[in-house]
């Protein structure tokens, strides 16, 4: 029951921060994506959105339980999430624009502070997993 928790929470803190960030990066970066990104009119593609943050949330809770996550320090766990935070969104970033005609400065810009929902995600994970309690 622990993982199932660690899953979701890190799933709610990537999509808390993975949201503020964008809404931050809106004004700056989202210009340069031109008709590639949704309008606001648009909205979300709430399934694919939603589902896409469970991924990384289940995945990273996977990562902390075969890593030993909850027995490492703070430190590491932030090093840990920087890691796989660039390896998630600024290589995924740096390959979507090396695949489509994205602007890759603003797709590096955009993937490095999307990388820090990832630390907050696994921080939330390794937390949840730190926590002596009676859920197992």
């Amino acid at each position: 029951m622990k993982l199932v928790i660690a899953a979701f929470a890190g799933s709610i803190v990537c999509l808390v921060t993975g949201t503020i960030i964008a809404i931050l990066m809106q004004p700056y970066i989202a210009p340069h994506f031109g008709t590639h990104i949704r309008t606001e009119e648009q909205g979300l593609l709430f399934p694919a959105f939603l589902a896409g943050y469970f991924v990384i949330g289940a995945t990273l809770t996977w990562v902390a339980m075969l890593t030993d996550a909850s027995a490492k320090s703070w430190p590491w766990v932030l090093q840990t999430g920087a890691a796989l935070g660039l390896a998630i969104f600024l290589g995924d970033h740096l390959i979507t624009a090396g695949w489509s005609q994205l602007a890759a400065i603003p797709m590096t810009i955009s993937g490095t502070l999307d990388a820090l929902s990832i630390v907050a995600s696994f921080c939330a994970i390794a937390l949840v997993l730190k926590r002596r309690s009676v859920i197992r």
